[in-house]
C-alpha cells in the first residue's frame, strides 16, 4: 500500500502529463507563426489576364455581292464613293455613284466591275483578319481630312460589314450575326488597296477637283464694309462660342456648316466637346466676307490642361 507522499506525487505526475497533451492538441490546430510570416511577405502569383477568343470567318470566295462606301469631309466638303457590285462569272460587275463638294455637289455615275483575281485576292485577305470578340469603341483618329469606310460582303445567308471612321483609325469594327467583333489588323486596307485601279477614282478624283475650283470662285473678293461670316464644321460634337458668347452646337461631321457672322478683326473661337473634356481653341483673324473654320479632334486639348481656359 502507497504512502500519501507517494500518492500525491503520482497524482501531480499524471496532472502534469495531461496538461501538457492538452497543450499540444491545442497547438496542433493553429499555425505555426514563423510559417505564417513567411507566406504573408511571399508574393501571390498573379493569373495571367485571358486574351480575347478569336473567331474564324466563314469562307468569303463564294461571295454574291460587295457593296464598299468611302465618306470624307474636309475644307473643301463633303465627298462620297458608293460602290455596288454583283457576282458575275469568277468576278465581279457593278456601278458607283461619286459626289464632291456642296449642295449643289458634283455627281457621276459609272459601271466598273472587278477582276477574278483582284476579287480573290481582295476576300481572301478580308476573311483571313484575326477578328477577336470585344466592344467597338467609337471614335475618331486625328487626320486632316476625316470621314468613313465600309466594306460589306453578301455571302447569301448573311452580310459580313467591316467599317471604321477615320481614314487612318484601327481597330476596324466587324459586325456578323448580329454581333460585333473587333480586328487589331490593317488587312481590310490591304485588300482595298487591291482594288484601288479597278474603282476609277481618276472619275473621283475629277469631281473633287471641281468642287474645288467651284468653292474657290464661290468665295467672293474682300471688299471694305462686307462683314465675316464664319463657316464652322467640326469632326466631334462641340459647342462653338466666339469672344466668350455660346453661338452653336456642331454635330461631328456634319456636311452643312454652321454659319455664324462676326466683325472684321481678331476673335477667340473656343469649342468644348458635348462631354466636355475636350477644347478647341483658336485666335482667327475675320477677314470680309465668307470663310470656313475647321475645327479638329487632333487640334484639342483637354479642358483641364494649361492654356486652354
Amino acid at each position: 500500500m502507497c504512502s500519501p507522499e507517494r500518492l500525491a506525487m503520482v497524482w501531480m505526475g499524471s496532472a502534469a502529463l495531461l496538461s501538457a497533451g492538452c497543450r499540444d492538441r491545442a497547438l496542433a490546430g493553429k499555425p505555426d507563426p514563423r510559417a505564417l510570416a513567411s507566406a504573408q511577405s511571399s508574393p501571390i502569383p498573379q493569373q495571367p489576364t485571358p486574351s480575347p477568343a478569336t473567331i474564324k470567318l466563314r469562307d468569303l470566295s463564294q461571295a454574291r455581292g460587295i457593296r464598299i462606301r468611302e465618306d470624307s469631309n474636309g475644307e473643301l466638303g463633303p465627298a462620297a464613293a458608293d460602290y455596288r457590285f454583283r457576282r458575275d462569272n469568277g468576278g465581279f460587275a457593278g456601278e458607283a455613284d461619286f459626289s464632291a463638294g456642296y449642295e449643289p455637289s458634283y455627281t457621276r455615275h459609272v459601271e466598273l466591275g472587278i477582276p477574278a483575281k483582284a476579287a480573290q485576292v481582295f476576300l481572301q485577305t478580308l476573311m483571313e483578319s484575326p477578328v477577336q470578340e470585344g466592344e467597338y469603341e467609337e471614335g475618331l483618329v486625328p487626320t486632316d481630312v476625316f470621314g468613313s469606310t465600309t466594306i460589306e460582303v453578301d455571302v447569301g445567308k448573311e452580310t459580313i460589314s467591316f467599317s471604321r471612321t477615320s481614314p487612318a483609325s484601327r481597330p476596324w469594327k466587324v459586325a456578323l450575326g448580329g454581333r460585333t467583333y473587333v480586328t487589331n489588323t490593317d488587312d481590310p486596307s490591304k485588300a482595298l488597296d487591291g482594288l484601288w485601279p479597278h474603282l476609277k477614282m481618276d472619275v473621283f478624283k475629277q469631281l473633287r477637283d471641281r468642287a474645288r475650283e467651284a468653292l474657290e470662285r464661290s468665295r467672293p473678293t474682300p471688299r471694305p464694309g462686307v462683314a465675316p461670316q464664319l463657316r464652322l464644321v467640326s469632326d466631334f460634337a462641340c459647342e462653338v462660342s466666339v469672344d466668350g458668347e455660346p453661338m452653336v452646337r456642331l454635330k461631328a461631321n456634319d456636311e452643312v456648316p454652321k454659319d455664324v457672322k462676326t466683325s472684321l478683326g481678331q476673335h477667340l473661337i473656343v469649342a468644348l466637346s458635348t462631354d466636355g473634356k475636350l477644347k478647341w481653341r483658336k485666335v482667327w483673324d475675320a477677314k470680309p466676307g465668307p470663310q470656313a473654320v475647321v475645327i479638329r479632334l487632333k487640334d484639342a486639348e483637354t479642358a483641364s490642361s494649361p492654356g486652354t481656359h
